[in-house]
Protein backbone atom coordinates (compact mmCIF):
# COMPACT_ATOMS: atom_id res chain seq x y z
CA UNK A 1 0.00 0.00 0.00
CA UNK A 2 3.24 1.95 0.43
CA UNK A 3 3.68 2.50 -2.91
CA UNK A 4 0.03 3.30 -3.46
CA UNK A 5 0.08 6.24 -1.27
CA UNK A 6 3.38 7.45 -3.06
CA UNK A 7 1.06 7.21 -6.65
CA UNK A 8 -1.47 8.92 -5.00
CA UNK A 9 0.67 11.88 -3.56
CA UNK A 10 2.41 12.23 -6.66
CA UNK A 11 -1.08 12.56 -8.56
CA UNK A 12 -2.31 15.25 -6.12
CA UNK A 13 0.92 17.47 -6.66
CA UNK A 14 0.64 17.04 -10.15
CA UNK A 15 -2.77 18.32 -10.45
CA UNK A 16 -2.82 20.90 -7.93
CA UNK A 17 0.71 21.40 -7.18
CA UNK A 18 0.52 24.56 -5.30
CA UNK A 19 -2.42 23.86 -2.69
CA UNK A 20 -1.80 22.96 0.85
CA UNK A 21 -3.13 19.88 1.53
CA UNK A 22 -4.80 18.14 4.69
CA UNK A 23 -7.34 15.92 5.31
CA UNK A 24 -10.04 18.42 5.45
CA UNK A 25 -9.45 19.93 2.12
CA UNK A 26 -7.83 17.03 0.20
CA UNK A 27 -10.94 15.83 -1.75
CA UNK A 28 -11.93 19.77 -2.84
CA UNK A 29 -8.08 20.12 -3.75
CA UNK A 30 -7.91 17.35 -5.35
CA UNK A 31 -11.29 17.80 -7.62
CA UNK A 32 -9.92 21.04 -8.39
CA UNK A 33 -6.55 19.94 -9.85
CA UNK A 34 -8.12 17.33 -11.68
CA UNK A 35 -10.51 20.25 -13.15
CA UNK A 36 -7.42 22.67 -14.19
CA UNK A 37 -5.96 19.25 -15.59
CA UNK A 38 -9.05 18.91 -17.93
CA UNK A 39 -9.03 22.37 -18.89
CA UNK A 40 -5.43 22.25 -20.30
CA UNK A 41 -6.59 20.00 -22.76
CA UNK A 42 -10.19 21.35 -23.54
CA UNK A 43 -10.01 25.04 -23.25
CA UNK A 44 -12.78 25.79 -25.67
CA UNK A 45 -15.00 23.10 -23.91
CA UNK A 46 -18.65 22.63 -25.84
CA UNK A 47 -18.76 24.19 -29.48
CA UNK A 48 -22.05 25.24 -29.10
CA UNK A 49 -24.58 28.97 -29.08
CA UNK A 50 -23.93 30.29 -25.59
CA UNK A 51 -26.31 29.09 -22.37
CA UNK A 52 -29.48 31.20 -22.50
CA UNK A 53 -32.04 31.38 -20.14
CA UNK A 54 -35.11 29.92 -22.33
CA UNK A 55 -32.94 26.72 -23.37
CA UNK A 56 -35.80 24.98 -25.50
CA UNK A 57 -33.89 26.41 -28.53
CA UNK A 58 -30.92 23.91 -27.92
CA UNK A 59 -30.64 20.75 -28.83
CA UNK A 60 -28.25 19.37 -26.28
CA UNK A 61 -28.75 19.88 -22.66
CA UNK A 62 -28.33 18.58 -19.24
CA UNK A 63 -31.29 17.79 -16.44
CA UNK A 64 -31.52 17.69 -13.07
CA UNK A 65 -34.14 16.36 -10.15
CA UNK A 66 -33.66 18.48 -6.54
CA UNK A 67 -36.51 16.92 -4.60
CA UNK A 68 -36.24 19.20 -0.95
CA UNK A 69 -34.07 21.07 0.44
CA UNK A 70 -31.16 19.10 0.97
CA UNK A 71 -31.05 18.28 -2.62
CA UNK A 72 -31.85 21.34 -3.63
CA UNK A 73 -28.82 22.67 -2.34
CA UNK A 74 -26.70 19.50 -3.56
CA UNK A 75 -27.76 20.89 -6.70
CA UNK A 76 -26.33 24.13 -6.66
CA UNK A 77 -22.97 22.63 -5.56
CA UNK A 78 -23.53 19.97 -8.98
CA UNK A 79 -24.21 23.07 -11.12
CA UNK A 80 -21.24 24.70 -9.44
CA UNK A 81 -18.86 22.41 -11.15
CA UNK A 82 -20.96 21.50 -14.28
CA UNK A 83 -20.67 25.48 -15.22
CA UNK A 84 -17.26 25.81 -14.66
CA UNK A 85 -16.10 22.98 -16.99
CA UNK A 86 -18.64 23.36 -19.83
CA UNK A 87 -20.30 26.84 -19.19
CA UNK A 88 -21.79 26.98 -22.89
CA UNK A 89 -24.27 23.78 -22.18
CA UNK A 90 -27.54 24.65 -21.13
CA UNK A 91 -28.98 23.16 -17.63
CA UNK A 92 -32.74 22.19 -16.69
CA UNK A 93 -33.43 21.81 -13.32
CA UNK A 94 -37.01 20.24 -11.79
CA UNK A 95 -37.37 21.15 -8.83
CA UNK A 96 -40.50 21.55 -6.00
CA UNK A 97 -37.96 24.24 -4.56
CA UNK A 98 -37.48 28.00 -5.06
CA UNK A 99 -34.80 28.81 -7.06
CA UNK A 100 -32.89 31.90 -7.72
CA UNK A 101 -31.67 32.74 -11.07
CA UNK A 102 -28.31 30.79 -12.23
CA UNK A 103 -27.06 31.27 -15.59
CA UNK A 104 -27.87 29.21 -17.72
CA UNK A 105 -30.14 27.41 -16.03
CA UNK A 106 -33.90 26.85 -16.71
CA UNK A 107 -36.23 25.82 -13.76
CA UNK A 108 -39.12 24.01 -13.97
CA UNK A 109 -41.33 23.81 -10.80
CA UNK A 110 -42.63 20.13 -9.85
CA UNK A 111 -45.87 20.21 -7.52
CA UNK A 112 -46.93 16.34 -7.44
CA UNK A 113 -46.48 14.28 -4.31
CA UNK A 114 -44.53 11.38 -5.45
CA UNK A 115 -41.29 9.46 -4.01
CA UNK A 116 -38.48 10.85 -6.01
CA UNK A 117 -37.23 7.98 -7.72
CA UNK A 118 -40.52 8.09 -9.61
CA UNK A 119 -40.19 11.78 -10.58
CA UNK A 120 -36.73 10.84 -11.57
CA UNK A 121 -38.12 8.83 -14.46
CA UNK A 122 -41.49 11.14 -14.92
CA UNK A 123 -39.49 13.86 -15.99
CA UNK A 124 -37.39 11.99 -18.83
CA UNK A 125 -40.67 13.12 -20.83
CA UNK A 126 -40.20 16.55 -20.37
CA UNK A 127 -36.60 17.30 -20.94
CA UNK A 128 -36.83 20.10 -23.91
CA UNK A 129 -33.61 18.65 -25.35
CA UNK A 130 -33.35 16.67 -28.89
CA UNK A 131 -30.01 14.94 -26.61
CA UNK A 132 -30.01 14.94 -22.94
CA UNK A 133 -27.86 13.67 -20.34
CA UNK A 134 -29.21 12.90 -17.36
CA UNK A 135 -27.04 13.90 -13.56
CA UNK A 136 -28.05 13.09 -9.90
CA UNK A 137 -27.62 15.86 -8.26
CA UNK A 138 -24.12 14.34 -6.70
CA UNK A 139 -22.17 14.26 -9.66
CA UNK A 140 -19.25 16.75 -9.97
CA UNK A 141 -18.69 17.02 -13.32
CA UNK A 142 -14.95 18.36 -14.11
CA UNK A 143 -13.66 18.18 -17.43
CA UNK A 144 -16.13 19.12 -21.08
CA UNK A 145 -18.02 16.15 -21.34
CA UNK A 146 -19.75 17.29 -25.01
CA UNK A 147 -18.52 13.87 -26.49
CA UNK A 148 -21.33 12.28 -24.66
CA UNK A 149 -23.71 13.97 -27.15
CA UNK A 150 -21.85 13.16 -30.15
CA UNK A 151 -22.11 9.41 -29.02
CA UNK A 152 -25.95 9.70 -29.34
CA UNK A 153 -25.75 9.85 -33.51
CA UNK A 154 -25.01 6.42 -33.31
CA UNK A 155 -26.97 5.12 -30.12
CA UNK A 156 -30.04 5.57 -28.51
CA UNK A 157 -28.69 5.37 -24.73
CA UNK A 158 -25.59 5.80 -23.52
CA UNK A 159 -24.87 4.83 -19.56
CA UNK A 160 -21.99 3.07 -17.69
CA UNK A 161 -21.87 -0.09 -15.32
CA UNK A 162 -21.78 -0.21 -11.67
CA UNK A 163 -18.63 -1.07 -10.38
CA UNK A 164 -18.50 -4.64 -9.44
CA UNK A 165 -18.90 -4.79 -5.78
CA UNK A 166 -19.78 -8.25 -3.27
CA UNK A 167 -22.61 -6.82 -1.27
CA UNK A 168 -23.54 -10.22 0.30
CA UNK A 169 -21.91 -9.48 3.83
CA UNK A 170 -20.33 -6.62 5.32
CA UNK A 171 -17.35 -5.29 4.80
CA UNK A 172 -18.46 -5.41 1.11
CA UNK A 173 -15.77 -6.09 -0.99
CA UNK A 174 -14.56 -4.62 -4.28
CA UNK A 175 -14.27 -6.96 -7.44
CA UNK A 176 -13.20 -4.86 -10.06
CA UNK A 177 -14.24 -1.50 -12.15
CA UNK A 178 -17.16 -2.91 -13.92
CA UNK A 179 -20.37 -5.31 -13.10
CA UNK A 180 -21.35 -7.94 -15.20
CA UNK A 181 -24.86 -6.44 -16.25
CA UNK A 182 -25.84 -3.86 -14.03
CA UNK A 183 -25.97 -0.25 -14.91
CA UNK A 184 -25.82 3.22 -12.76
CA UNK A 185 -28.72 5.31 -13.39
CA UNK A 186 -27.04 8.21 -11.72
CA UNK A 187 -25.21 9.73 -15.60
CA UNK A 188 -26.87 8.56 -19.05
CA UNK A 189 -27.53 10.70 -22.06
CA UNK A 190 -30.52 9.84 -24.53
CA UNK A 191 -32.05 10.84 -27.49
CA UNK A 192 -35.92 11.75 -28.19
CA UNK A 193 -36.69 8.74 -30.18
CA UNK A 194 -39.55 5.78 -29.94
CA UNK A 195 -37.67 3.21 -28.85
CA UNK A 196 -36.70 5.86 -25.67
CA UNK A 197 -40.52 7.07 -25.81
CA UNK A 198 -41.26 3.14 -24.80
CA UNK A 199 -38.12 2.42 -22.54
CA UNK A 200 -39.29 5.54 -20.32
CA UNK A 201 -43.13 4.16 -20.39
CA UNK A 202 -41.53 0.63 -19.42
CA UNK A 203 -39.48 2.25 -16.81
CA UNK A 204 -42.35 3.80 -15.45
CA UNK A 205 -44.77 1.10 -15.27
CA UNK A 206 -42.54 -1.42 -13.28
CA UNK A 207 -41.88 1.54 -10.72
CA UNK A 208 -45.18 2.48 -10.53
CA UNK A 209 -45.66 -0.38 -8.42
CA UNK A 210 -43.66 -0.41 -5.73
CA UNK A 211 -45.11 1.29 -2.61
CA UNK A 212 -43.87 4.73 -2.28
CA UNK A 213 -42.54 4.57 1.41
CA UNK A 214 -40.00 1.78 0.56
CA UNK A 215 -38.58 2.79 -1.93
CA UNK A 216 -35.05 4.61 -2.00
CA UNK A 217 -31.50 4.11 -3.22
CA UNK A 218 -30.44 1.16 -3.34
CA UNK A 219 -33.75 -0.55 -2.07
CA UNK A 220 -36.07 -1.02 -4.99
CA UNK A 221 -35.31 2.53 -6.48
CA UNK A 222 -35.22 4.21 -10.00
CA UNK A 223 -31.82 1.93 -10.74
CA UNK A 224 -33.10 -1.34 -9.72
CA UNK A 225 -36.11 -1.13 -11.96
CA UNK A 226 -34.03 0.54 -14.51
CA UNK A 227 -32.73 -3.11 -14.23
CA UNK A 228 -35.10 -4.68 -14.42
CA UNK A 229 -36.37 -3.33 -17.65
CA UNK A 230 -32.61 -4.26 -19.07
CA UNK A 231 -32.88 -7.74 -18.01
CA UNK A 232 -36.16 -8.64 -19.19
CA UNK A 233 -35.01 -8.63 -22.88
CA UNK A 234 -36.88 -5.17 -23.71
CA UNK A 235 -33.93 -3.71 -25.33
CA UNK A 236 -33.56 -6.17 -27.56
CA UNK A 237 -37.05 -6.96 -28.67
CA UNK A 238 -37.41 -3.00 -29.14
CA UNK A 239 -34.35 -2.95 -30.73
CA UNK A 240 -32.78 -0.22 -28.46
CA UNK A 241 -29.38 0.67 -29.69
CA UNK A 242 -27.60 0.93 -25.89
CA UNK A 243 -23.67 2.24 -25.44
CA UNK A 244 -21.78 1.38 -22.46
CA UNK A 245 -19.64 3.99 -21.60
CA UNK A 246 -16.73 3.92 -19.13
CA UNK A 247 -17.52 4.18 -15.35
CA UNK A 248 -13.64 4.94 -14.99
CA UNK A 249 -14.11 8.37 -17.09
CA UNK A 250 -18.04 9.21 -16.94
CA UNK A 251 -19.58 7.61 -13.60
CA UNK A 252 -16.82 7.40 -10.72
CA UNK A 253 -18.11 5.83 -8.12
CA UNK A 254 -16.34 5.88 -4.45
CA UNK A 255 -15.64 2.55 -4.62
CA UNK A 256 -12.98 2.23 -7.38
CA UNK A 257 -11.18 5.15 -6.13
CA UNK A 258 -8.35 3.81 -4.91
CA UNK A 259 -7.62 1.21 -7.41
CA UNK A 260 -8.06 4.17 -10.20
CA UNK A 261 -5.54 6.27 -8.30
CA UNK A 262 -3.41 2.67 -8.65
CA UNK A 263 -3.56 2.35 -11.63
CA UNK A 264 -2.92 5.75 -13.09
CA UNK A 265 -6.42 6.34 -14.08
CA UNK A 266 -8.12 9.27 -11.77
CA UNK A 267 -6.60 12.05 -14.24
CA UNK A 268 -9.07 10.95 -16.83
CA UNK A 269 -12.04 10.85 -15.08
CA UNK A 270 -14.41 13.53 -15.93
CA UNK A 271 -17.79 12.75 -14.01
CA UNK A 272 -17.08 12.07 -10.27
CA UNK A 273 -20.24 10.32 -8.99
CA UNK A 274 -20.46 10.75 -4.90
CA UNK A 275 -20.92 12.94 -2.26
CA UNK A 276 -17.40 14.42 -1.11
CA UNK A 277 -17.42 12.88 2.42
CA UNK A 278 -17.41 9.52 0.21
CA UNK A 279 -14.45 11.01 -1.59
CA UNK A 280 -11.99 11.44 1.26
CA UNK A 281 -11.53 8.71 3.40
CA UNK A 282 -11.15 6.55 0.43
CA UNK A 283 -7.92 8.49 -0.57
CA UNK A 284 -7.03 9.55 2.50
CA UNK A 285 -6.55 5.67 3.71
CA UNK A 286 -3.91 5.59 1.13
CA UNK A 287 -1.90 8.06 2.73
CA UNK A 288 -2.05 6.67 5.82
CA UNK A 289 -0.59 3.50 4.47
Amino acid sequence: MAAEAVTEYRLGMSLNPNFQWSEDNFGEALLEGLYKHHSKNHSKGFQGNPSQNNDTSHDCGVIYLAIGEKFKQEFINAYKFFNKSNPTIPISLFTDCPMGELDGCTVYPLNEKKNPHKLKVDILKNSPYQKTLFLDTDTLVVGDISEIFSLLDDCDLCIAKTPNIDYSKPPYKYLGYESHNTMNTGVFAFKKCQFITKMIDGWITLASKQDDSTMRAGHFGDQYYFNQLLQSGFFEQEGGKVKVIDNKIYNVRPQPLPHLIKDSLFNQAKIIHLRLPAFVPSLISLKKK
